[in-house]
């Protein structure tokens, strides 16, 4: 069956009225699903993935305030051991003669008796600066060359060595040369230089 407009013009106005009617229902149930149900449900979707991220975060959170105290107990630690290396491995000059020198010479004695190594003269070389930081501050850190000169057999030269290294982890050896003694076997001569972290004062 086939609708002209006559045709339709021609129906009974409770028909007309009740045709109409349907349309502008079904026209409107249209434009209710486009413009209302179709946002919503994109924002839905939205919503529902924020949500999700929230939920992460907020695990995230409950998992990281579960291990604070732990990360605060392991941070203590590491900030204790760097202050003791700073503090034990920072050449500093000695208290009477504010010589860096004797500084050193003070550090290094028990080691050299320790290792049996006879330690004969001490000496200072020009202190190498880190890259100076902008501006320039009136104290700096400096790496600090300190030569030690004696004498000792092989074994008592290379465990001075190792026992400076173990007991100032933050020092360097940086030269070491031995002059072996031909009228002695025993004992040779050796030039050991280590560098030292130290604080310089910057003269501008």
């Amino acid at each position: 069956m086939s609708l002209s407009v006559e045709s339709i013009k021609n129906l009974p106005k409770v028909t007309l009225y009740g045709l109409i009617f349907t349309v502008a229902s079904i026209a409107g149930s249209v434009a209710i699903v486009v413009l209302l149900l179709l946002p919503l449900r994109e924002r839905s979707v939205t919503v529902r993935k924020e949500v999700a991220d929230l939920q992460k975060t907020l695990s995230q959170m409950k998992s990281d305030v579960k291990t604070a105290d732990e990360e605060a107990e392991k941070t203590s630690e590491l900030k204790t051991t760097r202050d003791h290396l700073v503090n034990t491995g920072m050449l500093k000059p000695d208290p009477v003669s504010n010589s860096l020198r004797m500084g050193a010479k003070s550090l290094m004695m028990p080691i050299a008796m320790k290792a049996g190594f006879k330690l004969e003269n001490v000496k200072d070389l020009p202190a190498v600066l880190l890259r100076l930081p902008s501006p320039v501050s009136s104290q700096i850190y400096a790496r600090q060359p300190v030569e030690f000169i004696g004498r000792g057999s092989f074994d008592q030269i290379i465990q001075f060595v190792q026992e400076t290294e173990t007991t100032y982890p933050l020092t360097i050896l940086s030269s070491l040369v031995i002059i072996t003694q031909p009228q002695s076997s025993e004992s040779h001569k050796a030039v050991i230089t280590f560098e030292w972290p130290a604080k310089h004062e910057w003269s501008r």
